[in-house]
C-alpha cells in the first residue's frame, strides 16, 4: 500500500479502483519546520493531509488560530472551496513533516469524472466542517482555563510537540496566564 493511500481516509466509499488513483492524483511532499504553504493573499491551491508532522496557521499578528496532526487535513478550506485569497499563513511545524497533497484542479477533476470521488468530496467537506464546528465550540466560547483543557482533549499530545507560547497564541491568551493555569491557579478570563 502507497504512502498516499494509507494518509487519504477513504471514508469506506472509495473502492479499489478508486484507491489506485490516489498514486496519480496525490503527491508526497516533505517539509522542515518553517516552511510557509500558503500566505495572505494567495488563494489556497492544495489540500493537504498529514501523514507525519504538525501544521499550523497564523494570522496576520501570527496568532494562532488552529493547528492540525497526523491524519488529518490542512488548508486554508475557506480560501481552497470560494478561491478567494486567504487572510492566514499555513506555516510547518515540526522537521520531517510529510504531506500528501492534491491541486484544486484535480480534486475536481476526480470529483467529475469519478462518481466515488465526488462522494468522497461531500464526506470530506462534512468531516471538515463537522471538526471545525467541535473545535469552536470546545475551544472558543470557554473561559481560558476550560479552553486549555478541551485543547489538550482535542489534541492529547499536544504539549509534547507544540511550544507554549503557540499553545497561548491559540487560546488567545498570554504566556503567564497559560503558565498560571499550567500551575492550577484557578485564572479565569471570559472571551
Amino acid at each position: 500500500m502507497c504512502l498516499q493511500s494509507q494518509t487519504i481516509p477513504t471514508f469506506a466509499i472509495l473502492n479499489s479502483s478508486d484507491i489506485y488513483r490516489i498514486k496519480d492524483e496525490f503527491e508526497i511532499e516533505y517539509h522542515r519546520a518553517g516552511d510557509i504553504l500558503l500566505s495572505p493573499g494567495e488563494v489556497s491551491e492544495k489540500l493537504y493531509f498529514i501523514y507525519k508532522g504538525l501544521v499550523v496557521a497564523q494570522n496576520n499578528e501570527e496568532r494562532t488560530t488552529w493547528l492540525e496532526m497526523e491524519r488529518q487535513v490542512a488548508t486554508d478550506i475557506v480560501s481552497f472551496l470560494s478561491r478567494k485569497p486567504s487572510q492566514n499563513y499555513l506555516k510547518v511545524y515540526e522537521n520531517d513533516t510529510v504531506l500528501v497533497s492534491i491541486t484544486y484542479q484535480k480534486l475536481h477533476q476526480l470529483y467529475s469524472q469519478h462518481h466515488n470521488w465526488a462522494l468522497w468530496g461531500t464526506a470530506l467537506t462534512q468531516m471538515t466542517m463537522l471538526r471545525m464546528a467541535e473545535f469552536s465550540n470546545k475551544i472558543k466560547i470557554k473561559d481560558a482555563s476550560q479552553r486549555y483543557n478541551e485543547l489538550l482533549d482535542f489534541y492529547p499530545h499536544l504539549l509534547e510537540r507544540v511550544a507554549l507560547k503557540e499553545i497561548a497564541s491559540c487560546l488567545g491568551i498570554n504566556q503567564v496566564s497559560l503558565s498560571r493555569i499550567r500551575a492550577g491557579k484557578g485564572y479565569s478570563y471570559q472571551r
